[in-house]
């Protein structure tokens, strides 16, 4: 496909080095254009503008499509190169979610492209894409139950410092509804006990990119137990101004480590290799980490919690969102083949 001239944008890049966004030079294959500056003070700020597991999301993408662009031979970045990148990664099995999130990295770290890539040629060929996985079973969190939950905690033993954290990871991430990395971002100052129960500063989500924040309130129950248990252990380990609620541990599963030093919070890598752990030493399988937050949901909504109360306490930006699990947490009540069945059984 020949480019367009009319349609063709060509800038300065900015690509993927170490810890920051940095602009490339002409004539490394990028799209590139003298013309264009950017000011470091810019590019710091849209830095800072995504989060850290966003930018290195965007810069896989932006790596990928500059990738493939540069062998298929294209040097300028245009409309209908778009297009045709979008096709290819159609082709290749990619779900929509990634390919529109290559977008996203497109437009964010190339502001210039916000021209290409909204063109009419490159949003048919998404919708095409899109209707073309149709029939492809979107992939969702299975949900946790509470009685899969107290499987998932007895793989770990209360006597162990690691045990502990982890119990009290699994029981406040489905209690809280939480999302992971919103559970490693706490802080032993996040929470705060009181004879109701425990309220939980959210300091920054996924749908609070400005860092506002959300206090949710978890009521006095069983559970709770562990989660107070390793609050108190976790202040001892770590007597620091703002320590960190779950912590990384480098000893052994079986030793109680003593030491009090401030320690880095548990990577996201490795609260997801406990959670797989955990279900697959319960004989659970398909459980993710969304599955914690999956399974309050669709629980409370069995039982009947209403649709608001549910909305400011998984702190859904989209409802539309939350009535997916509604609708999964509520098939068999009210069912409206309740009376049919009983009919055809009589």
């Amino acid at each position: 496909m020949e480019n367009n001239p009319k349609s063709t944008i060509s800038s300065t890049a900015i690509v993927s080095s170490g810890n920051s966004l940095e602009k490339s030079t002409p004539g490394n294959g990028d799209c590139t254009n003298s013309a264009a500056a950017i000011s470091p003070e810019t590019l710091a700020l849209i830095e800072q503008a995504l989060s850290p597991e966003t930018l290195r999301a965007y810069r896989a993408d932006v790596d990928r499509f500059n990738l493939w662009r540069l062998e298929s031979g294209f040097r300028e970045l245009s409309s209908e190169v778009v297009a045709d990148w979008v096709a290819s990664q159609h082709s290749a099995g990619y779900k929509i979610s990634s390919i529109t999130r290559g977008l996203s990295a497109l437009k964010c770290l190339y502001p210039w492209t916000g021209e290409a890539t909204r063109d009419p040629i490159v949003r048919l060929a998404l919708k095409g894409a899109r209707r073309g996985q149709i029939d492809r079973q979107v992939a969702k969190a299975r949900p946790v139950t509470p009685d899969e939950l107290e499987r998932m905690c007895d793989v770990w033993p209360q006597t162990t410092t690691i045990g502990l954290r982890n119990r009290a990871i699994l029981r406040l991430g489905w209690l809280c509804a939480a999302r992971i990395s919103e559970l490693l971002s706490l802080h032993v100052s996040d929470l705060e006990w009181t004879a109701e129960g425990v309220a939980v500063l959210i300091r920054r989500s996924k749908t609070d990119k400005d860092g506002i924040g959300a206090l949710i309130g978890v009521p006095q129950c069983e559970w709770l137990g562990e989660v107070r248990a390793w609050w108190e252990r976790s202040k001892w380990l770590q007597q620091t101004f703002d320590a960190i609620l779950f912590p990384r541990f480098r000893r052994g599963p079986d030793q109680i480590q003593a030491s009090i030093v401030a320690r880095r919070k548990l990577s996201a890598r490795a609260a997801r290799d406990m959670v797989y752990l955990s279900a697959t030493r319960a004989g659970l399988a398909d459980v993710s980490p969304h599955s914690l937050r999956s399974g309050l949901i669709t629980f409370a909504a069995s039982i009947g919690v209403p649709e608001r109360l549910l909305a400011a306490h998984s702190r859904h930006a989209s409802i539309k969102v939350l009535r997916g699990y509604i609708h999964r947490g509520s098939i068999w009540k009210d069912n409206a083949l309740d009376l049919v069945v009983r009919r055809l059984d009589g």
